[in-house]
């Protein structure tokens, strides 16, 4: 159950562990989660490469009465606005008042849908370093191969968006009730990297850089905020490279290749 709750929204996530170094040695200040509260309602994604479109999505996220979040449905079109996926999950509590069993659309909510375009060829390693607010600003990845990538972040001074959004789906305090040594087996991978990932504020720029020093994403985040300091729209652009492999006296060489990346989100939120 607690898989499913981190793969279906806590990919929002990111909350730092002290054995981790900083950035720099000044003393961290964490953000506060924002006074005003406002949960996600809907989201709606349009990724651009090269200009032409390449993904048209939105995700419906559907609350009770008592605010807590009921259901995920998610919705994917085709290149001339027509739905070919559309996929819905529930959340159940118990007596307790607590995430009790959720299932989630074929689709589930990532980061790169909802907080950062992240290129999803990578597979989480931990993170290395946090900043003064305690935001994870590089983090160690790695590709199928097992080669080592590292992702840099660097944040607004705005609090982080998504916060009450997951508070409402129970994962605010499952992270709450992990214990504080996450080396503990009994701890689950996703919970620990939820705990590790969570943000106290929101990103604004980030590059994945390999091993030799290439860096394949260079991507900058804009943000349009309303009056209480929650995003209505972002914008990302920025360059990826991809390895084309060329064939050249009887070996391969590579090839990189830049392309232009800008995705479009535009968010709604419960009153």
């Amino acid at each position: 159950m607690k898989k499913i709750i981190f793969s279906a929204l806590a990919a929002l996530a990111f909350v730092g562990v002290s054995s981790c170094s900083s950035d720099d040695n000044s003393t961290p200040t964490t953000t506060e989660p924002n006074k005003v509260i406002k949960n996600i309602e809907k989201i709606d994604v349009v990724v651009y490469e090269d200009g032409d479109k390449e993904e048209d999505k939105t995700f419906n996220l559907s609350y009770a009465e008592d605010g807590k979040l009921t259901s995920i449905e998610y919705i994917e079109r085709d290149e001339d606005g027509s739905i070919f996926e559309n996929s819905k999950g529930d959340i159940a509590y118990g007596s307790n008042k607590k995430v009790e069993k959720i299932t989630t659309p074929k689709e589930v909510i990532l980061i790169k849908d909802l907080l950062l375009y992240q290129n999803s060829a990578y597979k989480y390693g931990k993170v290395l370093k946090y900043d003064n607010k305690k935001n994870p600003s590089e983090i160690l990845v790695y590709n199928e191969k097992m080669e080592e990538y590292v992702i840099r972040i660097t944040y607004d001074d705005k609090p982080f968006y998504g916060f009450h959004t997951l508070r409402a789906a129970g994962v605010i305090d499952l992270l709450d009730g992990v214990e504080l040594n996450l080396a503990s087996p009994s701890v689950p991978a996703e919970l620990k990297m939820a705990k590790e990932l969570l943000p106290n504020n929101n990103p604004i720029a980030y590059t994945y850089t390999n091993k030799d020093g290439i860096v394949l994403d260079d991507l900058k985040i804009t943000y349009s905020y309303d009056e209480s300091n929650y995003p209505t729209k972002t914008i990302l652009k920025g360059t990826r490279q991809m390895d084309f492999y060329d064939y050249v006296d009887g070996k391969y060489v590579s090839n990189w290749t830049p392309f232009d990346i800008e995705v479009v989100t535009t968010y709604t939120y419960s009153k």
